[in-house]
C-alpha cells in the first residue's frame, strides 16, 4: 500500500499507536521521517523518528486520536504533578511531549471541524456547540457518536458577528445539532444567542433537530425545555439520544 505525506498513525514497533506527519524519507535508508509536532505549532521543538513504510498507515480514526489524546494527556498530567517516574517536568522529553500532544489536539479539531456535510447521509450529521473548557468531554463524545456511524463536527467557541451565516450553513448541512449544558457553557451569552438564532430559522418541525445534552449537575436554564443527562448513565442517555436522531 502507497503511503501518502501527511498524517500518519504507527501501526507496528513499540511505538504502536502514535500519531504523526510523515513529511519525508531518507534518501539513503528509504525509511520515512515522521514528526512529532504540527505545521505552525508556536511552540517549536524539533522532534522526529524513521520507521519502514511498512510500519505506517494513513488510515486514521477518530478513535485513534482520542485514545492517543488520554494516553498523552495522562501522561503530561503525570509529569506536571512531578508524579512521573523517568520525565523530569520542563526537560527536552516533556518538551517534545507536549509539541506532541498540540498535534493530537490539532487533528481532532481538523477532523471535526467544517465538514460540509450533505445529501444522502444528512440525517447521520451532527453538529455539536460547547465550551472549549469541555475538551475532556467532547472528544470522548465526539468519538462514541462516530462510533455509532454519526458523521461529527463540532465548534468550541462563540459564531458571532460577520461569522453568523456559517450558522445558516450548520443548519442546511446538518440534520442534529447538540448544544452542551455544563458548568462552563452556562455561564457564556453564546449558548443562549446561538440557540435562539437557530431556532428562529426553523420552522415548529424543523426545531426538534436541536437537541441539549448535560454532562455535569449544572441548573439548566430557563429556556430549555427537555435535555439528556449524560452525566448519571451516560451509556443509556447516549443510546437514547442516538435512537432520536434516527
Amino acid at each position: 500500500m502507497d503511503l501518502n505525506y501527511g498524517y500518519v498513525i504507527v501501526t507496528g514497533t513499540k511505538a504502536k499507536g502514535r500519531i504523526g506527519r510523515y513529511k519525508l524519507a531518507d534518501s539513503e535508508t528509504g525509511k520515512a521521517i515522521v514528526y512529532w509536532s504540527y505545521e505552525g505549532d508556536l511552540f517549536k521543538y524539533t522532534n522526529c523518528s524513521e520507521f519502514t513504510l511498512s510500519n505506517l498507515s494513513n488510515d486514521i480514526s477518530l478513535n485513534d486520536v482520542v485514545d492517543r489524546y488520554f494516553v498523552m494527556k495522562n501522561e503530561l498530567l503525570k509529569i506536571d504533578m512531578r508524579a512521573h517516574s523517568t520525565i523530569k517536568k520542563h526537560s527536552d522529553t516533556h518538551k517534545a511531549l507536549m509539541c506532541e500532544f498540540n498535534l493530537i489536539c490539532s487533528l481532532f479539531m481538523h477532523m471535526i471541524n467544517n465538514k460540509c456535510l450533505s445529501g444522502e447521509n444528512n440525517n447521520r450529521n451532527v453538529f455539536v456547540f460547547y465550551s472549549f473548557l469541555d475538551n475532556n468531554f467532547m472528544y470522548e463524545f465526539a468519538a462514541d457518536l462516530e462510533y455509532k456511524k454519526f458523521n461529527v463536527s463540532a465548534e468550541s467557541h462563540e459564531i458571532t458577528g460577520e461569522a453568523m451565516p456559517y450558522m445558516n450553513f450548520i443548519l442546511a448541512s446538518y440534520e442534529n445539532i447538540i448544544f452542551i449544558i455544563s458548568k462552563n457553557s452556562i455561564k457564556e451569552q453564546w449558548l443562549k444567542n446561538e440557540y435562539v438564532y437557530c431556532k428562529n430559522r426553523l420552522d415548529i418541525k424543523q426545531q426538534d433537530k436541536i437537541k441539549f445534552v448535560q454532562i455535569d449537575n449544572s441548573a439548566i436554564p430557563e429556556f430549555i425545555t427537555k435535555s439528556y443527562d449524560l452525566s448519571k448513565n451516560y451509556l443509556k442517555a447516549l443510546d437514547d439520544l442516538a435512537e432520536e436522531f434516527k
